[in-house]
C-alpha cells in the first residue's frame, strides 16, 4: 500500500479543509446515518457506553455519537486531524494512534466505529487492523465500519491534500464481512447503496458492516466435560460481596472499575456493580440498597464452576450441607447458594442441564420424556 508516512502527511495537510467541508454527518445519506444509529442502539443495549472512534479524523462523528448517549474516545493516525478534533471537542479524549497497534488493553471498549478509516488498508493491513480492533473490543461488543464499495485500488490526490497521495482500497460488503469473520467478529448487519450524484460519494458506491465479538460464556463456563463421564469441580467462576456501608461500597466499585480497570457489565448506583474479567469470571459488588444478598454478611461469596449444579447439590445435601434457596436458572445456566461448615455462603455455578431456562427442582419435578 502507499507509504503510511505519506498517508499521514496527506491527512495532516487536509485536516482544516476537511473539517470545513465535513464538520458533522450532514454529508451522510439516510442509510449511512441509520447504520450509525443501529450501532449505537446495539452498544447501549449492553449497558456499557464507552466506545472508540477509530480513525476519528477531525471528530465529525463525535457529536452525533455523544448525542446518542455514548461516551467517546477518538484516535487517528494524523496529528493534524487530532489537533482539529481537540479544538472542536475539548472535553473528549483524543490520541494519535495507528489502528494496527492500539494503545489500549484488551476488552477495553463496548463498541468501535471505524468510519471510512479502513479504506487506506491493504488486505494485509486490514487483517491486522481488524484483529487489533477486535482485541480491544470487549466480549459482546460491536464494530461498525463504512467504506467505498468496489474492486481494486487507486491513488487519490485532490486539491486540498496539497499533492500528497492516499491509496484507496475498494471492497464489497461481502468481502468486508469475510474479513470481519476472519477477525472473530460475527456479522450482524451489512448494507450497500449506490452512489448519490453530486454528493461526497464521488464515483463510488458505499457499504457498511456491523460485527459483534463473541460473548464470554457466563462465569467462565467453557469446555466443560460431560458430567456422566467426568464429574468435577473445575475452578472458581464468581466472586461476590455485599457491603452495607455506602462509602465502602463506592470505594470498592471505584477499585475494580477505576484502579484495576475491570470491564463494567452492569451497574445500579447504590445497589450493585458487576464486573467481568478476561477469562469470563465475574465479580459482583452489592451495596446497601441490595436486599437479595444480605446473607453474604459482608464476607466474599465464592462461586465454584461444576458440571451439573443439581447433581452436585444432591450429593452435598446428602452430606448435610445447607442450601439457602431453590436452584436458580436463567439463559442456560444454573446456580445455587449454600452455607459452608465455616458459616460462609458459597455458590455452585454450571450449565442448566435440567430446566433449560425454567425454574424447577430436580428433586421434586419429574423429568420430561426427553430427559428420562
Amino acid at each position: 500500500m502507499a507509504d503510511w508516512v505519506s498517508t499521514r502527511r496527506a491527512y495532516d495537510a487536509l485536516a482544516v479543509a476537511y473539517h470545513d467541508r465535513f464538520p458533522d454527518l450532514r454529508a451522510e445519506q439516510p442509510l449511512d446515518r441509520a447504520m450509525i444509529g443501529a450501532f449505537a442502539e446495539y452498544v447501549l443495549a449492553g449497558g456499557d457506553r464507552h466506545i472508540l472512534d477509530a480513525g476519528c479524523g477531525t471528530g465529525r462523528l463525535v457529536g452525533p455519537l455523544r448525542d446518542s448517549g455514548l461516551d467517546v474516545t477518538g484516535v487517528d493516525l494524523s496529528p493534524g486531524m487530532i489537533a482539529v478534533a481537540r479544538s472542536v471537542h475539548p472535553a473528549v479524549e483524543f490520541a494519535v494512534a495507528d489502528l494496527r497497534r492500539m494503545p489500549f488493553a484488551a476488552d477495553y471498549f463496548a463498541g468501535v466505529v471505524a468510519w471510512y478509516s479502513l479504506i487506506n488498508c491493504s488486505p494485509a493491513d486490514l487483517a491486522q487492523a481488524l484483529a487489533e480492533l477486535a482485541r480491544i473490543l470487549r466480549p459482546d461488543g460491536y464494530l461498525l465500519t463504512g467504506f467505498q464499495s468496489g474492486v481494486g485500488s487507486r491513488l487519490q490526490s485532490d486539491a486540498y491534500s496539497q499533492g500528497h497521495e492516499r491509496e484507496l482500497h475498494l471492497r464489497t460488503a461481502d468481502e468486508m464481512a469475510a474479513a470481519f469473520d476472519a477477525a472473530g467478529l460475527a456479522v450482524v448487519a451489512q448494507a450497500a447503496r449506490t452512489m448519490e450524484p453530486d454528493t461526497a460519494d464521488g464515483d463510488f458506491d458505499q457499504a457498511f458492516v456491523i460485527g459483534r465479538k463473541a460473548p464470554v460464556p457466563p462465569f467462565g463456563l467453557t469446555d466443560l466435560p460431560d458430567p456422566a463421564v467426568e464429574p468435577a469441580v473445575h475452578g472458581l467462576g464468581f466472586l461476590g460481596v455485599r457491603i452495607e456501608d455506602a462509602g465502602r461500597f463506592e470505594a470498592a466499585v471505584s477499585l475494580y472499575r477505576d484502579t484495576l480497570g475491570l470491564t463494567l457489565i452492569r451497574e445500579e448506583p447504590g445497589r450493585l456493580a458487576w464486573f467481568r474479567l478476561g477469562d469470563g469470571t465475574e465479580v459482583h459488588v452489592y451495596g446497601p440498597e441490595d436486599t437479595d444478598h444480605v446473607v453474604f454478611d459482608d464476607r466474599p461469596c465464592v462461586g465454584l464452576v461444576v458440571d451439573d449444579v443439581d447433581a452436585t447439590r444432591l450429593r452435598m445435601e446428602s452430606a448435610g450441607i445447607e442450601f439457602l434457596w431453590e436452584t436458580q436458572r436463567e439463559s442456560g445456566r444454573a446456580w445455587a447458594h449454600y452455607r459452608g461448615s465455616d458459616g460462609v455462603v458459597y455458590e455452585l455455578i454450571g450449565p442448566d442441564r435440567v430446566g433449560r431456562g425454567a425454574v424447577s427442582d430436580p428433586r421434586t419435578d419429574p423429568p420430561t420424556s426427553a430427559e428420562s
